[in-house]
């Protein structure tokens, strides 16, 4: 390869070394430059002359860009049977965690940007992500409306996850005629509804102790002034549903798979739907996609597909058809937690008109968190359903959804109802040697808690900056992992980090905690937590332990707390993670960060002082059963 004296700009999406043999056996005096996508470009070995790109200004621009055309995403309306079927679709979420969209529009403009800045002679692409790779090499798109190929496959996956949901929804319901939950489960009139997907949504989901993860107590309390009954969909296997037999028992529900007649199943695979879903794919497919002069097509249809071939979608329109054979109108409101996915549109079509309805907002929200983020004014233009009601979290919550053009008269700030057991285990805090000697934790070593995220390449990034730089701390170093919940679903996220772990650090220096143990004991016994993203960093603030929040320019961010970098200790590469360690042991710094905190809290989480359960049940309750139409209900009449 003739590269002398040539300035060459390397791309790279992952770990491999065959970038790095080619450059090693290139003789001359080039220029190499550095850039790479979804990974810390310290996690590479850098051949002697290699530069990395810098790109701090460039990805804070790329952010912003990225997340406005995406949000200026267009959209099909899939009209069936009073739906806009576009809503049942996983690409109408903006999930940053499972669609690729979003980052590849933040790695495309990052790259435009420092090509723009800098000249090069020539351009490597060591690129895993084929269609990007494609796109950044300015390969004619395919014409996906006319592809035979990409037809055929279409039918194939369309009706084979159909299917296949479809005969796992039989099985759930034919097992639970062997449970036999018994009188509970007869639809209660006049009563508040709680809607749930079991288990997933449970604290402890095989006992009759469970706990709804994001009410709390809330059902208990509002049970006790009027009727309360649950609205069950399930989504187990066979096992969970046999291992469940006491939380069936355990309250008044709804199992709503029950009410599916056979009819009901054959929708999802009726020949007027699939032509429907078939068309809006070529429809799709002549949409214009064009940024920076670019042809960004494959980034948005890739997800499209993927959408209207998600066994879930199958999950939602069973959901619909179940729900519209219970009689909804019998119950004075309905609660249930609200991300604004496609699961919760089905709730919200079949409760039009008949009840009304509250959503929960219950999480930590940042402005890259895209699936609760909207352009200003869209609920007054858009055809997505919408509760009558919204309680949310704390200040942030309700200024995204007023800015989306939620009416300020049906929106409060409730406070962090997902959080009371928290607050509650705060009050009572036992001290970290304590906590230490009952954990069985070292008390002369430094201990670092670790929150992953389920995104792989920052995980291991992170890791391996903690690892590095824990070499050089001076003080032993413990690490314990708590991983995402969702990890698991990612194929090779476990067996990755812990491969990482076990080749960097001694076996008895680090542990992946299992999803039972109680965390806030481990955040209390640490001297610091070390994450990307989420909102365990609140948690940690609100147990006195100082966050280390990892940032990493070649990710798309999705940490709400990089806007209050007086709160936390902000550090993008092992230097910066050194640093932070060796500050965790100066009060001064320590206090000065701490200090900030009761004001960040409070724009999260409210008034964490008022009894938050109290008010929400008021709130409730005041609310009096009527029927609400918006102008977005008006086109579906």
């Amino acid at each position: 390869m003739d590269t002398n004296n040539k300035k060459i700009f390397i791309v790279v999406d992952n770990l491999k070394n065959n970038w790095q043999k080619e450059i090693k056996n290139a003789a001359g005096r080039e220029k190499y430059h550095l850039l790479t996508f979804g990974l810390s470009p310290e996690q590479l070995y850098l051949p002697e002359g290699v530069q990395i790109v810098e790109t701090s200004e460039i990805s804070k621009r790329a952010e912003k860009e990225a997340r406005n055309f995406y949000l200026k995403m267009p959209r099909l309306e899939i009209l069936h049977e009073g739906r806009d079927l576009w809503w049942f679709l996983n690409i109408s979420e903006k999930n940053i965690w499972t669609d690729k969209i979003i980052h590849r529009l933040y790695a495309f403009l990052r790259f435009h940007y420092v090509v723009e800045r800098d000249q090069y002679d020539q351009i490597l692409f060591y690129l895993d992500d084929k269609v990007m790779e494609n796109v950044l090499k300015k390969r004619q798109p395919p014409r996906y409306g006319g592809n035979l190929t990409a037809s055929f496959r279409f039918v194939l996956l369309y009706y084979y996850y159909a299917l296949r949901e479809i005969i796992k929804v039989i099985i759930r319901k034919s097992v639970l005629k062997t449970i036999s939950p018994g009188t509970k489960s007869i639809p209660k009139t006049d009563a508040i509804g709680i809607f749930s997907i079991y288990p997933a949504w449970w604290q402890n989901p095989y006992s009759a102790k469970a706990v709804d993860i994001f009410l709390q107590a809330v059902p208990d309390e509002l049970a006790k002034q009027t009727e309360v009954t649950y609205l069950i969909w399930l989504m187990a296997d066979w096992r969970q549903l046999r291992k469940g037999r006491d939380f069936f028992k355990s309250r008044p529900m709804i199992i709503l798979e029950q009410f599916l007649k056979p009819a009901d199943f054959l929708a999802p695979v009726a020949p007027g739907l699939f032509l429907k879903f078939y068309n809006s794919l070529k429809q799709f497919a002549g949409l214009s996609f064009k940024l920076k002069g670019k042809d960004l097509s494959a980034f948005f249809w890739e997800e499209y597909f993927k959408s209207l071939t998600n066994p879930v979608l199958f999950e939602w329109l069973l959901l619909d058809k179940a729900l519209r054979r219970y009689q909804l109108r019998n119950l004075k409101a309905v609660l249930f937690r609200l991300e604004f996915q496609p699961l919760e549109r089905a709730l919200l079509y079949n409760t039009r008109r008949q009840t009304t309805t509250f959503g929960f907002q219950h999480s930590a929200l940042g402005k890259n968190f895209l699936n609760y983020v909207f352009q200003p004014n869209e609920f007054n233009t858009s055809t997505i359903p919408l509760p009558d009601q919204i309680l949310t979290n704390g200040e942030i919550g309700q200024k995204f959804m007023t800015e989306a053009g939620f009416p300020a008269e049906r929106l409060v700030a409730f406070g962090p109802i997902r959080y009371i057991p928290l607050f509650e285990y705060a009050k009572n805090r036992p001290s970290s040697i304590d906590l230490r000697r009952k954990l069985s934790i070292p008390l002369n070593k430094k201990i670092v808690f670790v929150a992953t995220s389920p995104l792989l390449p920052e995980t291991l990034c992170m890791l391996g900056d903690l690892l590095a730089a824990a070499t050089q701390v001076g003080t032993a170093i413990h690490i314990f992992v708590k991983l995402h919940p969702n990890a698991k679903e990612f194929q090779g996220f476990v067996p990755a980090v812990k491969k990482l772990l076990r080749e960097n650090i001694e076996k008895n220096s680090f542990a992946i905690l299992p999803p039972s143990v109680s965390i806030y004991d481990y955040i209390s016994a640490s001297d610091t937590i070390l994450l990307t993203g989420g909102s365990v960093a609140l948690e940690a603030m609100v147990l006195g332990v100082v966050p280390i929040i990892y940032i990493c320019h070649a990710q798309f961010s999705h940490n709400p707390m990089a806007k209050f970098p007086e709160a936390v200790f902000l550090v993008k590469n092992k230097q910066e993670l050194l640093l932070a360690l060796s500050a965790i042991n100066d009060k001064q710094s320590i206090n000065q960060i701490m200090n900030s905190w009761p004001d960040v809290i409070k724009l999260f989480f409210h008034d964490i002082i008022e009894d938050t359960i109290k008010k929400t049940i008021t709130q409730i309750k005041t609310i009096e059963k009527k029927e609400i139409l918006n102008e977005q209900e008006v086109r579906f009449c």
